[in-house]
């Protein structure tokens, strides 16, 4: 006996309790699905797709940067389990559709021929907005379709799953950047090869999926009756939204509960702005007040009341003028809210606060701009952005309290008094009709100034009066 704890694996399914839902049965086929960063979310959401579409897809799961998920995969035979928590049940199953696990870092070669494998008919990414800014990952994509291009240059979809706009024409144009590099002729022919045969079809991804603790790891293995060192921790619903556009096949995700539209914008953008814009509004707000996850905030009745205030007077009537009635603002606000408010995902306001820098400009931006061209001033949302900018620029809560920060220009911000007008350079990068609005210019440093000196709960109190 080596007194190792026994972990979920092939062997050990048929032993599981009964309540525990068993994967579909794995065919021979090779993966037909190459994922690169099989983080929590990828397996919460894709993987569940996947396996819930019954048709056989196999997925390729590639750690872009740690190696610490692919091991874990591996060692379990790449069974994993998720957990949906609604407050009130809790039920577990595992999925079996991830069936092979690579670390990019030790294996880019294994990568390229994956790549370059027929048998690989779409690549999906979720490499967050880090991964877009720092191009790692996309410069090995690059490698890899060098190789099918010199292969067989069969067709292949490749889907951003990441919260960033526009990503089907990111991507692309990402790619053909870092590929300007290579001799003309190579670069011509690769060119060439992304226009004819390879498609990117946009995509919009919705699940709320905090990181599992050592508490949640344990009462999992309780549920398991083995270690499961990949579990997953979710809440019920999801959402995948995608164009059609798959040119050598893809799974059946409409059965699972995909739905495919011509044009995915109004759901891009009403996800951006209400869930993600809303989370990051309740991740600064929340923390410089001292709580410690998103539910904790929405219970705050204070932070409950500048989310809704700030969803009906600014969001929405944003939403509603670009994309009419017809976008449900409202329902799938209070739908969201509910979602947050499910104190049984411990979703930290840390863990949401981070890379604010990335994240503000998708997120609240556009309902600014809207809003000011509409000649209204959105002070709520103009609130948020300076809760970011005294939240990244002192790192200490209303009470004194030291806080993490996660942000790539931190350490430019970090300065007392905050310097407004490179926070602002930071945030807008090109939109310089927005960094030159008085009335934006004039409102970010009175809210700022206020939260500075007086907190974030008297400026919200301010607010709501």
């Amino acid at each position: 006996m080596t007194g190792e704890p026994t972990v979920l694996s092939a062997g050990v399914l048929p032993h599981l309790p009964a309540t525990i839902r068993q994967p579909s049965r794995r065919g021979a086929a090779p993966p037909g699905i190459v994922h690169i960063g099989p983080g929590a979310f990828h397996r919460a959401h894709q993987a569940v797709y996947t396996e819930d579409a019954g048709d056989g897809w196999q997925i390729l799961a590639v750690s872009p940067r740690s190696t610490i998920t692919a091991d874990h995969l591996a060692a379990q035979d790449c069974y994993f389990s998720v957990t949906e928590l609604d407050g009130r049940h809790e039920r577990t199953r595992v999925i079996g559709s991830i069936s092979q696990a690579l670390a990019l870092a030790r294996q880019p070669a294994a990568f390229d021929d994956a790549i370059a494998a027929p048998s690989t008919r779409v690549v999906t990414l979720t490499i967050t907005e880090q991964g877009y800014a720092e191009q790692a990952a996309l410069g090995q994509l690059v490698s890899g379709l060098l190789a099918r291009l010199d292969g067989h240059a069969e067709p292949l979809a490749i889907v951003a799953c990441d919260n960033l706009r526009n990503a089907d024409l990111v991507l692309p144009r990402a790619l053909d950047a870092l590929a300007r590099g290579l001799d003309p002729g190579r670069y011509r022919a690769f060119s060439d090869y992304l226009a004819t045969s390879v498609s990117f079809p946009a995509s919009v991804v919705d699940r709320i999926t905090p990181t599992a603790t050592a508490g949640d790891l344990s009462a999992i293995a309780d549920r398991l009756g083995v270690t499961d060192r990949a579990a997953v921790i979710t809440e019920p619903d999801k959402l995948w939204v995608l164009t059609d556009e798959f040119p050598a096949g893809r799974p059946s995700w409409d059965k699972a509960g995909a739905i495919f539209v011509g044009d995915v914008e109004p759901y891009e953008q009403r996800k951006l702005r209400l869930l993600n814009g809303v989370h990051s509004a309740l991740a600064y707000l929340g923390t410089l007040c001292d709580h410690e996850t998103i539910a904790e905030a929405v219970a705050d009745p204070r932070l409950e009341g500048f989310a809704r205030t700030f969803a009906a007077t600014d969001i929405i009537p944003a939403l509603e003028a670009k994309y009419g009635p017809g976008i449900e603002a409202g329902r799938y606000f209070e739908t969201t809210l509910a979602r947050f408010a499910n104190p049984a995902l411990r979703h930290t306001t840390e863990q949401v606060s981070r890379d604010g820098s990335r994240k503000i400009p998708l997120r609240i931006l556009d309902t600014i701009s809207e809003r000011l061209a509409a000649g209204r001033i959105p002070v709520h949302a103009i609130t948020v952005v300076a809760a970011w900018l005294v939240f990244a620029a002192t790192g200490v809560s209303g009470s004194g309290r030291p806080l993490r920060v996660t942000d790539p220009v931190a350490d430019q911000l970090r300065s007392m008094p905050i310097d407004l007008d490179k926070a602002v350079t930071l945030l807008c990068g090109h939109d310089t009709e927005l960094a030159s609005d008085k009335r934006f210019l004039l409102t970010l440093g009175d809210q700022t100034d206020k939260i500075a000196r007086h907190g974030a709960a008297a400026v919200i109190d301010e607010l709501l009066t």
